[in-house]
């Protein structure tokens, strides 16, 4: 079956996973293994339970293998179509919101403020990932589809992040706006926050002198110290000393006997 009949096939039948999946056999026995990966992706997470930790990751992956194929294929494939659903639920600041993704392709929102709805963003859907922004990209929107839940983050310009967990409904106080409808898209924020910093003044800087180079010293070398023989002195005797000479003992002088 050629590849625009299964088209056809999928746009009639939007409803039945069945014709997706032979749809996708068929582009794996074809070669084409990227379509054929992106639509059983796209089933195996739209069945996928929302408290999955990982089904943001997944759907930021299943969005960047489909921004890969052509546009117009997307288009047809995705499930399930969001244009003319209605979303609404809380925040992760527990701040009510209701998303109207709108035929135009228009994104319709209402906050805390049920008098007060803006209708100044942008969505589309690759696969049954949600993607939108508001006042031309202040905010951004990356959700999943999982049955009747929208499970989603978003992130600003000054890089504050939240999330939020919607459920589809079709409660006509919500599907149509009440109060007053804003158009206006409020695109300076990004020059706003250049021209709120201040601007640093420059100084001057002092001209750098050149290093002079000094010239290298080359070692000295030592040159090994000669050794002196040593030289022994001549012993010199010193003189005996001389032993005092004996007296002769003088004779002895007899006295004549006067008798």
């Amino acid at each position: 079956m050629p590849d625009d009949r299964f088209l056809a096939l999928v746009i009639e039948r939007p409803d039945d996973p069945d014709v997706r999946m032979v749809y996708a056999d068929w582009l794996e026995e074809i070669g084409d293994l990227a379509r054929a990966t992106f639509l059983r992706d796209q089933h195996a997470l739209f069945h996928s339970s929302p408290d999955d930790d990982e089904l943001l990751d997944r759907g930021t992956r299943l969005r960047a293998l489909g921004e890969t194929l052509a546009a117009d294929w997307i288009a047809h494939v995705s499930f399930p179509p969001l244009g003319g659903t209605v979303w609404t639920g809380r925040d992760s600041m527990k701040k009510r919101l209701v998303l109207r993704f709108l035929v135009s392709g228009r994104l319709s929102y209402t906050q805390d403020d049920i008098t007060r709805t803006f209708e100044n963003g942008t969505w589309r859907q690759i696969g049954n990932v949600a993607i939108a922004e508001t006042n031309n990209h202040y905010a951004d929107y990356e959700g999943v589809v999982t049955g009747d839940t929208l499970r989603g983050a978003s992130r600003n310009v000054v890089n504050f992040s939240w999330r939020w967990d919607l459920e589809r409904t079709t409660d006509p106080d919500l599907v149509e706006p009440r109060g007053t409808v804003i158009k206006t898209v409020h695109d300076n924020h990004r020059g706003a926050r250049r021209a709120a910093k201040p601007r640093r003044r420059r100084l001057a800087r002092k001209p750098v002198k050149a290093a002079v180079k000094e010239p290298v010293k080359k070692p000295a070398v030592k040159k090994p110290a000669v050794k002196k023989a040593a030289v022994k002195k001549a012993a010199v005797k010193k003189p005996a000393p001389k032993k005092a000479a004996a007296k002769k003992a003088a004779p002895k002088r007899t006295t004549p006997n006067r008798r």
